[in-house]
Formats: structure tokens, C-alpha cells, sequence
């Protein structure tokens, strides 16, 4: 880097710190009345995956009441038709082109000699395979560090914004459970992004090595059993919002399924009528139930917003619910993704077909949480507070962009 780059690159950082400073923090009387945040991101759920949007296959008796009593956006569209780009939008309210995220990311701390990934498969050295397997691995390696370098950036870069870091700064506690893919070492982590606490994966589920991380620290060992992730990030996450009921908090909650390879809990399993791929959705829809028990009982139901969504259109299976194309291209079966905001009493039972996007969460957020949008930077997301609450019938953007999103065909 050059004298020119840093001292941008310190600016943009100095921007980045002045701003967070100045939201105000919520006194102890308005930290009361906050309303909690949830945000649940699935990985790979297809538009048509749902019973509540049209699937005859899979049964989602939780995610249909949200659907049922909250607000269907039922053109909303992700930011990217792949992981790591859709999920930047998401948090940062911006194209995925301005922080230079346009692909996915791939482990950069280890590719360990014994277990490494290839297009999705776990291959490992055994002695008695001798050159054939060596040959593999060899070839692995190059793929992940082809991939690796290719990238212009690690991860989530430093002076990028999350609506983490505005929550956090404002009063909330703020946390993440599940599969963050924005960067795998510092400073690029959920704890340095304005996560209070974090647990979950750095990356996909085929990727390798698939640790559980409870903040910085090494939570479940890889290999472990897949099939009992749901039943981890259910825990953790539920046992968060009962410890942290009386203060106003974000939750964001980024599943891993249904994106391959896929697994469930024993007593999930040939519960759907989609296979391992229904089950995993069934058994997460069950955990949303026990969610609406644990709002209900701690009485914060009424004054917490769920967000409902996806990253993009499904990958091997699932279904697109009619719209061309899947995950990885820029038809809308690659894009438009199910998307709910549920929150009782405050927000209508209505299907709004006005397109959207997964970068309009963040203004939305900031606009009922009375944070102001940073200056320095282009916010590429509006607020659909409006639309949601019949005040405007139009949607907030005039056109909606994808950049070099062509790239992503064939990517995780």
C-alpha cells in the first residue's frame, strides 16, 4: 500500500469512527421502550420453500403466522445471487460493489494438509491412497488459493458500517449466532463488526475447517456431527434472549441450512415430504415456534420486529417458486428471496408486491430506531417504513442495481 492508499484508508477509518460517536445513546427511560431487533437470514432458502409461499412439500406452521399476521414483501430481492455479497448488502445497507465484495469467501487462516475442501467435498489424505490422493489435495490447495487470491479484499472492510455497530453505539445489545462468511480473522470478524457476542461458523458448511467459534475462541471442534447445528445455534440463541430480555437488543441469526450439505436433527428427520432438504427447514421452523413461546413468556413479543429473509435463490434443491433461474445467476430465481417482517400490533397483515431489496433493512432499522444515516458514504438501501406502514404505495426505488453480479455463476 502506498502513502496515497493509507492515508485514504485512515481518513475512511477516522470517517468511520466520528460517525459511530455521534449516535446518541438512548437514555435508560428510552432504552425501556427500544424494540428488540431480530433478524433471521436462511442460507440457500429458495422463494417457493415455504408453505406460507406456496410449498406443497415442506411445512412451516411458525413462519407461516409471521407470514399470516406480519408483512409479505413479496418481490424483495438479495443484493447478490451468492453468499458473501448478499450478506454484506444485508448489514451494511450498500451494493456489494462498494466494498469491493463481489465473490464469495473461502477460508484464509488454514488449509490444513488432512482436510481440505474441493467444490464441496471433504477430501481426506489416508496413507494408503498414496499419489491419487496427494493429487487431489495438491489440487485443492490450488483452487482455495487461486480463489483466495483472485479476492481484492479478506473480508468486511474496516471502516465499513454494520447496522451492528449503529445498534451498539445507540444502546442495544447486539449479537449474531450462525454463519457469518464476511471474513475468517481480525479485523474482520462479527466481534469486530459491533457484535457484542458472537457464535457460530466464519463460513459455509462445506468448507472446512467448520469450526464453531463463541467469540474468538474455538467453541465445537471441526469435524463435528452437522446434524446437531440447528440444535446448537437454537440454544444458544434462545438461552440469549431470555438472559437479555430487559434491555433492548439485535439478534441476528444467520442459519446455515438449507444450504448443502444438508443434515438435521435425528428426530427431524423424514419429517417433510423434500427429504433432508424439507427436514432442515421443518426443524428450523420449529425452533421459530419455540421462539414465539420464549417472546411470549419473557412478554417482549409486542415489542420486538422479526425480519425474515434469505441470501439467495436456492442452490442443488429447492424450489424458486416459479422464477427463472437459481442461486449463482442473475435470473430472479437466483435472487428474489421470501421475506417477512413480523411485529404484533404494529405492523399490518398485508403482501406488498412493490420491489425491494436486503439493503433496505438497514435504513428501515435506523429510521424506527431514530439513527441518522452516515454522510461520508453512500446508503444504497431506503427505508420501507413508509410502504409498510400505507403512507407511500410506491417502492422507494426508482431502479434496483446488480454489479458484476455475472461472476458469481458456479461460485458457494
Amino acid at each position: 500500500m502506498n502513502k496515497k492508499e493509507q492515508i485514504k484508508k485512515n481518513m475512511r477509518k477516522e470517517a468511520h469512527r466520528e460517525y459511530l460517536s455521534s449516535i446518541q445513546k438512548l437514555s435508560e427511560d428510552e432504552l425501556k421502550s427500544a424494540p428488540n431487533i431480530i433478524l433471521i437470514l436462511m442460507d440457500d432458502l429458495g422463494w417457493g420453500d415455504l408453505s406460507c409461499f406456496g410449498s406443497k412439500a415442506i411445512y412451516t406452521p411458525n413462519i407461516d403466522r409471521m407470514a399470516g399476521e406480519g408483512t409479505v414483501l413479496e418481490n424483495c430481492y438479495a443484493s447478490s445471487p451468492i453468499c458473501t455479497p448478499s450478506r454484506f448488502g444485508l448489514l451494511t445497507g450498500r451494493y456489494p460493489c462498494r466494498g469491493h465484495i463481489e465473490k464469495v469467501f473461502f477460508p484464509t487462516k488454514e488449509i490444513e494438509d488432512r482436510h481440505v475442501t474441493l467444490r464441496g467435498y471433504e477430501i481426506e489424505e489416508e496413507e494408503e491412497n498414496g499419489k491419487a490422493s496427494k493429487i487431489l489435495i495438491d489440487r485443492a490447495k490450488k483452487i482455495a488459493r487461486d480463489v483466495s487470491e483472485s479476492l481484492p479484499v479478506e473480508g468486511i472492510l474496516e471502516d465499513e458500517i454494520t447496522i451492528a455497530e449503529m445498534l451498539k453505539a445507540r444502546g442495544y445489545n447486539t449479537a449474531m449466532f450462525g454463519k457469518w462468511h464476511l471474513g475468517d480473522k481480525t479485523p474482520h470478524l462479527p466481534n469486530d463488526k459491533g457484535f457484542d457476542y458472537f457464535y457460530g461458523a466464519h463460513y459455509s458448511n462445506d468448507m472446512y475447517p467448520y469450526h464453531f467459534w463463541r467469540n474468538k475462541e474455538i467453541a465445537v471442534e471441526a469435524p463435528f456431527d452437522q446434524s446437531k447445528i440447528t440444535e446448537y445455534l437454537n440454544r444458544e440463541f434462545h438461552n440469549y434472549i431470555k438472559t437479555n430480555s430487559d434491555r433492548p437488543f439485535f439478534a441476528y441469526y444467520a442459519s446455515p441450512w438449507p444450504h448443502h450439505p444438508l443434515n438435521c436433527g435425528k428426530k427431524f428427520e423424514g419429517t417433510s415430504k423434500a427429504g433432508v432438504y424439507g427436514d432442515c427447514i421443518q426443524e428450523f421452523d420449529h425452533g421459530i415456534g419455540e421462539l414465539f413461546e420464549i417472546l411470549e413468556k419473557e412478554n417482549i413479543l409486542e415489542n420486538t420486529l422479526i425480519i425474515f429473509t434469505s441470501d439467495n435463490g436456492p442452490w442443488h434443491q429447492g424450489s424458486p417458486g416459479g422464477h427463472r433461474g437459481r442461486k449463482g445467476n442473475c435470473f430472479d430465481g437466483g435472487q428474489i428471496v421470501p421475506t417477512i417482517l413480523y411485529w404484533k400490533g404494529k405492523i399490518d397483515s398485508k403482501t406488498i408486491k412493490e420491489q425491494a431489496m436486503n439493503i433496505d433493512f438497514l435504513p428501515t432499522v435506523c429510521e424506527l430506531t431514530g439513527i441518522r444515516l452516515p454522510e461520508d458514504r453512500i446508503i444504497d438501501g431506503k427505508s420501507l417504513l413508509p410502504l409498510i406502514k400505507g403512507e407511500v404505495s410506491e417502492s422507494p426505488h426508482e431502479y434496483l442495481v446488480y454489479v458484476n453480479a455475472y461472476e458469481s455463476e458456479n461460485q458457494g
